[in-house]
């Protein structure tokens, strides 16, 4: 039996009452005379780093989790680069079964902070690394 599925990355929720456009949550506010969209990511960013908001950024969640709130999940960085960390969606680290006693993790996310979505593969029988074991005569870790 394979078994595998996507490791859990433990996200702070957003409040649903904050619900807004497109269904992310957004409020706007009054700054100096100057509307103001914030999202509440936005606010608990500000507060743990007690520094404004880059001018020109955008907020990338590292989580793939749009409704996150967790300051440590998101980084600040050019619109392409936000963008290109779409491809590590489905993973961007491999987390192996155990061998000799150690899980070996393979990166996949060339980005700088990595993205936090891991793919954790409890077997070795699972159809992505059966295929190298079928090759080499034996399973990964059992010589």
């Amino acid at each position: 039996m394979n078994r595998r599925r996507a490791a859990r990355v433990k996200c702070q929720q957003a409040w649903n009452r904050l619900s807004g456009t497109r269904g992310r949550p957004q409020r706007a506010m009054r700054v100096g005379g100057k509307k103001f969209n914030y999202r509440p990511w936005h606010l608990t960013w500000i507060a743990s780093n007690k520094t404004k908001i880059p001018v020109g950024k955008q907020f990338s969640h590292r989580c793939h989790n749009e409704a996150c709130i967790e300051p440590t999940h998101g980084v600040w960085e050019d619109d392409n680069l936000n963008k290109s960390r779409n491809a590590c969606k489905t993973a961007s680290h491999v987390i192996l079964p155990l061998s000799q006693g150690q899980r070996n993790v393979i990166t996949l996310c060339p980005h700088t902070p990595t993205c936090l979505a891991p793919l954790e593969i409890h077997s070795w029988s699972d159809s992505r690394v059966s295929v190298h074991a079928q090759a080499e005569g034996s399973e990964p870790g059992s010589q």
